[in-house]
C-alpha cells in the first residue's frame, strides 16, 4: 500500500518567475530526446504509450494557438494626437499549458493499475472536458527520482514504475486562472478584495479540495491520502493505519462489485421480461390474426351458402308450386286422359327437379356442418390462447420476483457500502484519537520535560549558592592560618 500522488503545474513559451521548463522543454522530456533525460541511462521514445487524445506534438501546437488567441487590440495615443489601433500579443512567459502527472506504488498489481490509471483518467475527462488533450504512460524512469518526499519519510526504491502525464490547454480565450484549480481559487479570493496571504490560503485549500475529489477514486486501491510525517505517526500507528486501508479498501471494492452484479441482474431480468413479452405479444397477434381470418373465410363461406340456397329455392318455386297443384287436383278420369303421356313427361322432369333441390340442401346441410366445425376450432384456438395468456402472466411474475431480488440485493450493496462509510468515519475517529492522544503524550513529556529544567535550575543555583560560600570561607581560613601556627 501507498499514498495518492498526482501533481499539476502551468508552463508558458519561456521561462520565468523561477520556472525552469518551458512547454517546449516539457514536450522533450515526454518524447525522451537526446539531453532532455539526464535522470534516465537509456531513454527511449519507444515507450510512450498514448491513452488518450492527441499526439504531444498536436497539443503543443494547441497551446501555440492558445497564446495567439489571447491577443489584445486598443487604441494607443500617439505623441501628434491621433490614434492608431495596437495589437498586443500574450508575453512569452504567459503560462499556456498545464501538465500533471499520476503515478501508482510498485506493489500495485498490474490489474489494479489498468483499473486506477483508467478511472483517474475518467475524473480528470469530467473536471476538463475538451481542455485534456493527451494522456501518455511511461514507465522508463527510476522511482528514486521520480519521488523522494518528505511526506513518506522515506525515498522510494530505486525501480522502474509506471506513471502517467496529462496535458490541459484552455479553450481560446479563457484564463488559465479560470482553469487551473488552485489558481481559480486565488483570483475569486482576490475578487472578494482579500489579502496576498489569504489568496495564497485559498490557493492551497483550492488544491486540497482537488486533491480530495481524486482520493474518492485512489481509496479504493487502499492508497493513502497523506503520509506519515505529515498526519505525525509513529510507525505503529501508521502501519494499523495502512491495514485499516486495506481492509476499507477490499470492503469498498466489494461493494462496488455487488452494485455492478445487481444493476446487471436487473438488466437482465428486465431485457429477458422484455423479451418474453414481446414473443408473446407477436405469437398471440400472429394467432389472432389467423383467427380472425378463418372466422371471416367461415363467414364468408356461410354467407356464400345462404345466398346459393336463396337462389335455388326462387329458381324452383314455380316448381313447387306445380307440385301443390297436382297434388290438390282431384283423380282425372280415363276418358279425360288424352295427354296423359305429355303429363307423366311433365310430372318426371318435376321429380327430377325435386331430387336436384333435395340434393342442394343437403349440400348446404354439409357446409354448415364445417361452418360449426371451424367455429368449434375457432373456440379451441381461444381456450389455447388463454393458456398462452396464463404462461405470459406466470413469465411476467416471475420477471416481477426477479426484478424484486435484484432491488433488495441493490439495497443489500447500500448497506454494505454504508457499512464501509461507517467504518471509515470509525478508521478516520480512531486516528483522530490515537493523535489526540499522542499530542497528550507529547504534552505530558514537555510538562515533564519543562518540570525536569526547572528542578535543574534549581540544583544549578543551589550549587551555585555553594560555590559562594565556600569562596568566602577561603579567606577567613587564610586568615586564621597564621593564628593557629602561633
Amino acid at each position: 500500500m501507498g499514498i495518492q500522488f498526482i501533481h499539476v503545474n502551468t508552463y508558458g513559451r519561456s521561462a520565468s518567475n523561477g520556472k525552469s521548463h518551458t512547454i517546449k522543454s516539457i514536450r522533450d522530456e515526454a518524447m525522451r530526446e537526446p539531453n532532455a533525460t539526464p535522470h534516465i541511462e537509456n531513454p527511449s521514445p519507444d515507450i510512450n504509450e498514448l491513452l488518450y487524445g492527441q499526439d504531444l506534438d498536436s497539443t503543443i501546437a494547441d497551446a501555440e494557438k492558445y497564446a495567439e488567441s489571447m491577443s489584445t487590440t486598443f487604441m494607443q495615443k500617439q505623441k501628434d494626437g491621433t490614434e492608431k489601433e495596437v495589437t498586443r500579443g500574450m508575453r512569452k512567459d504567459g503560462q499556456v499549458m498545464m501538465a500533471g502527472v499520476f503515478s501508482a506504488p510498485s506493489d500495485m498489481s498490474d490489474g489494479h493499475w489498468n483499473e486506477y490509471k483508467q478511472e483517474l483518467i475518467n475524473e480528470l475527462r469530467e473536471q476538463f472536458g475538451d481542455r485534456l488533450k493527451t494522456v501518455i504512460e511511461h514507465n522508463d524512469e527510476p522511482e528514486s527520482h521520480y519521488r523522494q518526499s518528505v511526506e513518506r519519510g522515506a525515498i522510494w526504491a530505486d525501480q522502474r514504475h509506471r506513471h502517467c502525464h496529462f496535458y490541459v490547454v484552455p479553450r481560446p480565450g479563457e484564463r488559465m486562472d479560470e482553469v487551473h484549480p488552485g489558481h481559480a481559487a486565488a483570483r475569486i479570493a482576490k475578487d472578494e478584495g482579500k489579502l496576498k496571504g489569504e489568496q495564497n490560503q485559498a490557493y492551497k485549500a483550492g488544491m486540497r479540495e482537488w486533491q480530495d475529489k481524486f482520493y474518492d477514486i485512489s481509496r479504493k486501491y487502499a492508497l493513502a491520502r497523506l503520509g506519515p510525517q505529515r498526519q505525525r505517526l509513529d510507525r505503529p500507528t501508521w502501519k494499523a493505519q495502512k491495514e485499516q486501508l486495506l481492509i476499507m479498501s477490499k470492503m469498498l471494492k466489494d461493494a462496488e462489485a455487488a452494485q455492478k452484479l445487481t444493476d446487471k441482474m436487473i438488466a437482465d431480468a428486465e431485457s429477458k421480461a422484455a423479451e418474453i413479452i414481446e414473443k408473446a405479444d407477436a405469437s398471440v397477434s400472429v394467432k389472432i390474426a389467423e383467427a380472425n381470418e378463418k372466422a371471416a373465410s367461415a363467414e364468408s363461406v356461410k354467407q356464400n351458402a345462404d345466398a346459393y340456397a336463396k337462389r335455388v329455392r326462387d329458381k324452383y318455386k314455380p316448381v313447387e308450386l306445380a307440385l301443390e297443384a297436382i297434388r290438390k287436383e282431384p283423380k282425372l278420369k280415363l276418358p279425360q286422359l288424352t295427354n296423359l303421356d305429355k303429363i307423366a313427361s311433365i310430372f318426371n322432369i318435376k321429380t327430377a327437379r325435386v331430387k336436384e333441390y333435395e340434393r342442394i340442401t343437403e349440400t348446404l346441410k354439409q357446409r354448415e356442418d364445417k361452418i360449426k366445425m371451424l367455429e368449434k376450432q375457432l373456440k379451441t384456438r381461444d381456450s389455447s390462447m388463454k393458456r398462452r395468456e396464463e404462461v405470459i402472466s406466470r413469465k411476467e411474475s416471475e420477471a416481477d420476483t426477479a426484478r424484486n431480488d435484484a432491488l433488495r440485493m441493490r439495497k443489500e450493496a447500500e448497506k454494505i457500502k454504508e457499512r464501509a462509510n461507517i467504518e471509515l468515519i470509525n478508521n478516520k475517529n480512531q486516528v483522530a484519537l490515537v493523535k489526540f492522544e499522542s499530542s497528550k503524550s507529547i504534552n505530558e513529556l514537555r510538562s515533564k520535560v519543562q518540570e525536569f529544567e526547572r528542578y535543574c535550575n534549581k540544583i544549578e543555583s543551589e550549587n551555585q549558592e555553594l560555590r559562594e560560600e565556600l569562596e568566602a570561607l577561603q579567606p577567613q581560613q587564610q586568615r586564621s592560618g597564621p593564628e593557629l601556627n602561633m
